[in-house]
């Protein structure tokens, strides 16, 4: 069997990542939304102890904060995988359903496609090899993050 190229893991990791950011972009969008309401029910109330005044709302601010930080690197994460679904052929498109949406095993997968095995790990191989083209090779900045986050810093 052929060695497995090093960026294989990455852009599986990515694809299988797509449903859970959908997901996830969901219910931090309804967080977002929902914490300037509960951040304007909230009132400075003394602290036990000390008798000061706590903060209450500076908790919730930080963490709306968070959530929309969050929330905008998800978003990008699911343009540029639409991006790259655009880029692929009706039958790569399937098999991404198949594999990393729905989470077949490749047994099921190529009894549904009625392929044999080595045709599924060949569509597969080439499969991912056009999506880590598309995510700009080794360039990506969602494949390669650490290289982005050592210049950036």
């Amino acid at each position: 069997m052929p060695e497995m190229k090093e960026y294989f893991p990455r852009v599986e990791r990515f694809l299988y990542s797509i449903p859970r950011w959908k997901v996830r972009a969901k219910t931090l969008q309804l967080q977002v939304n929902e914490l300037p309401a509960i951040t304007q029910q909230l009132k400075l109330v003394p602290a036990f102890g000390g008798g000061g005044i706590s903060d209450s709302t500076g908790s919730t601010a930080e963490r709306r904060i968070a959530a929309a930080i969050e929330l905008a690197t998800i978003q990008r994460n699911l343009q540029v995988a639409d991006e790259v679904l655009t880029g692929l052929t009706d039958e790569q498109r399937e098999l991404i359903d198949l594999k990393y949406t729905k989470r077949l095993t490749n047994t099921a997968i190529w009894t549904c496609l009625s392929i044999s095995r080595s045709e599924f790990y060949r569509k597969r191989d080439l499969l991912v090899e056009n999506v880590y083209e598309l995510l700009g090779g080794e360039f990506s900045a969602i494949l390669y993050p650490e290289q982005y986050k050592e210049a950036s810093a």
